[in-house]
């Protein structure tokens, strides 16, 4: 009987032993887990903190482009072209249309008559497919033409 017990007990001994050792992993993996999810939470807290920053960023340079539109739509765009015998007058009406990359002012016969600096075409390029305009000369002195561009209303994008 006494063997029986001593393997018995030797039994519970080595079973008891490694379930220590189990209990010790998991205890280890639980405490890795909170420290990973410590630094995940200081990672999320982070990202959102930096998410409202460019929140209120964002709706601080709408609020400027919206006003940069306003004062657009109130004033318009001058245009001074200088008048190389095109036959242009006062009120005429002039269009924009993009050639070689960049865009032109053209006559009503659709005549070249002033090239738009390149370093606007994306201004132009988002008035001209977002908003409804009217580009008229509104000035004639000798050499120098005038033409002012009017954003009009907002077109319904398809």
């Amino acid at each position: 009987m006494k063997k029986k017990y001593g393997l018995l007990s030797k039994f519970i001994k080595i079973y008891r032993n490694s379930k220590k050792k189990q209990i010790s992993i998991l205890d280890n993996k639980k405490e890795n887990m909170k420290i990973q999810l410590e630094e995940e939470l200081s990672k999320f807290n982070n990202l959102s903190n930096l998410r409202e920053k460019y929140k209120k960023e964002n709706e601080k340079y709408n609020e400027m482009y919206n006003s940069l539109m306003e004062i657009l739509k109130s004033r318009g765009i001058l245009f001074n072209i200088h008048n190389d015998n095109f036959k242009l007058k006062e009120w005429d009406k002039l269009s924009i249309k993009k050639v070689n990359e960049v865009y032109v002012l053209t006559d009503k016969n659709g005549q070249p008559v002033h090239n738009i600096e390149k370093k606007y075409n994306n201004t132009i390029k988002y008035i001209t497919d977002n908003y409804s305009y009217s580009l008229t000369v509104i000035r004639k002195d000798g050499n120098l033409v005038k033409a002012q561009l009017r954003i009009l209303e907002k077109t319904n994008l398809k």
